[in-house]
């Protein structure tokens, strides 16, 4: 458990730089591989970089923004919630199966989430 909390140390210390390398690296893979030819392993190794470089512009957008008041877990379940949804539609938009009536679908269940958050929130505070 301690060297877990070594490492989320390190990454919260260098995130900045961290949030640099995974942007390049995902240019730069995305630049140079041909969706029509590389392997489902490399595709996936594709997702897998895009949903980095979402989680890492939420989290840093997120510090930007502050929220005063807000514990720190909730934080970081707020913001895997909202890159996994920005995640899945890029997924979904990708695969061409994006339509309107996904939209629609996100939206109550983002609302439901964030209700639920925001209780979760008040909760955690009132002790």
């Amino acid at each position: 458990m301690k060297k877990i909390r070594e490492y989320a140390g390190y990454i919260f210390k260098y995130k900045k730089t961290l949030a640099f390398i995974i942007l390049i690296s995902d240019a730069l893979f995305l630049i140079f591989s041909n969706p029509a030819t590389i392997p489902p392993g490399l595709m996936a190794l594709a997702f897998l970089l895009i949903y980095a470089t979402i989680y890492m512009a939420c989290y840093l957008i997120a510090g930007v923004i502050g929220w005063m008041g807000i514990v720190s877990s909730v934080k970081r379940w707020v913001i895997i919630v909202i890159s996994f949804v920005a995640f899945m539609l890029v997924v979904l938009q990708v695969a061409g199966q994006l339509s309107l009536k996904d939209i629609v679908i996100l939206v109550p269940l983002l609302i439901i989430a964030y209700l639920y958050f925001t209780k979760v929130t008040k909760n955690i505070t009132s002790y």
